[in-house]
């Protein structure tokens, strides 16, 4: 998925979205919830402090 995909899906701008990629700007936790549940993952997987494996 682009950022302007996610963006768009978000309603988020995608500049926005740039920024929080890029680790510029800390999202709010609603702005978390909302990306989680568009990619499919849980929150925790998406701000990097899961601690679950996975198998490979």
């Amino acid at each position: 998925m682009t950022q302007i995909e996610l963006a768009f899906i978000t309603q988020l701008s995608q500049p926005y979205i740039s920024m929080l990629e890029k680790g510029q700007f800390n999202p709010t936790a609603p702005i978390i919830i909302k990306l989680a549940v568009v990619l499919d993952l849980p929150a925790d997987e998406l701000l990097g402090i899961s601690d679950t494996k996975k198998a490979g």
